[in-house]
């Protein structure tokens, strides 16, 4: 049976001519991209940027052009936007995803995405 989620990502790849995974990234984040972006030591890097992008957000940009332009994973911003837990809710995606660099057994997107979206899910 296909995910109503992944079906979603496939028509809105095809409609946009992308690939689904490059939605997946937009949407998730990229381990790699994230790691090279912001590193792993710090969080201050990553929480300025986040704040910079949803500043955007206030001033009238979409939220999706912000996160993307910012490579913030918009599934963050969306978490972000009516939750008074911001700096709890960057310094756990930091963390999480950071650790995600580390574990080699985990092998496809699938499984990150699962783990990402349940700890910032947890957080609210």
């Amino acid at each position: 049976m296909i995910r109503r989620e992944s079906l979603m990502i496939d028509i809105v790849a095809y409609l946009h001519r992308t690939s689904v995974e490059q939605i997946q990234k937009d949407l998730y984040g990229d381990r790699k991209e994230f790691k090279k972006r912001f590193g792993t030591k710090s969080v201050l890097k990553f929480e300025n940027e986040v704040k910079r992008c949803m500043k955007e957000i206030e001033d009238g940009i979409h939220p999706t052009l912000a996160s993307v332009a910012h490579n913030v994973p918009f599934i963050l911003i969306h978490k972000l936007e009516n939750n008074k837990y911001e700096k709890q809710l960057i310094t756990d995606f930091f963390h999480d995803i950071n650790k995600l660099n580390e574990n080699e057994k985990i092998k496809d997107n699938n499984d990150i995405n699962f783990v990402i979206m349940s700890r910032v899910s947890a957080s609210l």
